[in-house]
């Protein structure tokens, strides 16, 4: 069951950025609305939950340091990563998004090395080395899209897949960027559960923390409307939808990390970028160009993060 669960996680989360590229180009809120919205909804799926758990699950003593690790893993992974991928989906789509997130098991074993001091085996060497050659292919296969605009079949792809070079490279970059915050606050996350020991805590937490975030940081920018948000004629269910998607993705996580193998879950979980290929042919079609490099590069860095998680 907790193989399945994971499974399930990676389409979740696959769809989840689907629909925030659905959102962009909805083009009713920014993506810093977008953001508030998604996080509300992961936060009320919080409160509701949260009740069952507590009547099923003794909490341990409070402990300021667990705490202290999860709102840094809040700030870390639901505010910062969340900002930085929106803003590569903006950049490069969905499907090249997803692939270039899941780096983030590279950053946190290299982040478990240098701050945690943990060993570095072969197998996770050997699979940083695969993740950063599927990243190669992505960067080569977007830069050879636009060196090649002028030639891109209309029909096969619409104008919004015309970028130009420096677009697309912020865009890699940012998605790298997105991996390299989300690695790093599993780190705090995984040191949040060894003095606190309760990871649902964390997510509720980090919840919180990131949509405090967003919120306090997009009003002192005039990133944030509330009034556009709520407003029927600008409200975007894309974004509803990103938060449901999101919310299911880690409480499937959650459940799975109870009933199998971290190993396991973590692999099947980091097959999110296949799903989030498949659906984008369906549901973004000529508004995301798939190609055959792009499909060897997400298998390419899935194979490298089973190798690190299979040690």
């Amino acid at each position: 069951m907790g193989e399945i669960l994971a499974v399930f996680s990676a389409f979740f989360y696959g769809a989840s950025n689907i629909y925030v590229n659905h959102g962009i180009i909805e083009d009713k809120l920014n993506r810093y609305e977008g953001l508030f919205v998604s996080l509300v909804v992961n936060n009320l799926f919080n409160l509701i939950i949260l009740p069952f758990y507590l009547i099923y699950v003794d909490l341990p003593a409070y402990n300021f340091w667990g705490i202290s690790f999860y709102v840094l893993a809040g700030i870390l992974t639901s505010f910062l990563a969340r900002v930085l991928l929106f803003s590569s989906i903006e950049k490069v789509k969905a499907s090249r998004a997803s692939v270039l997130k899941i780096t983030a098991p590279v950053f946190t074993v290299i982040l478990g090395v240098t701050v945690l001091n943990e060993k570095l085996n072969i197998f996770e060497l050997f699979g940083i080395l695969i993740v950063l050659g599927g990243v190669l292919i992505i960067t080569l296969d977007s830069q050879k899209l636009a060196n090649d605009k002028n030639s891109i079949n209309s029909n096969i792809a619409s104008k919004a897949n015309i970028i130009s070079k420096k677009t697309l490279k912020l865009g890699i970059v940012l998605g790298i960027l997105a991996g390299l915050s989300l690695g790093a606050g599993n780190v705090f996350r995984k040191l949040g559960t060894d003095f606190y020991g309760s990871p649902f805590i964390g997510v509720v937490v980090g919840s919180i923390v990131s949509l405090l975030f967003v919120t306090i940081y997009s009003l002192l920018t005039n990133q944030l409307d509330i009034k556009k948000v709520l407003k029927k004629e600008s409200f975007s269910y894309s974004y509803v939808i990103v938060g449901i998607w999101y919310s299911l993705a880690t409480y499937s996580i959650f459940v799975a990390l109870d009933l199998a193998p971290v190993s396991i879950v973590n692999s099947l979980s980091s097959t999110q970028p296949i799903f989030a290929i498949i659906l984008s042919a369906f549901i973004l079609k000529k508004h995301d160009l798939i190609t055959s490099r792009l499909i060897v590069g997400g298998l390419v860095v899935i194979v490298g993060s089973f190798l690190i998680f299979f040690n």
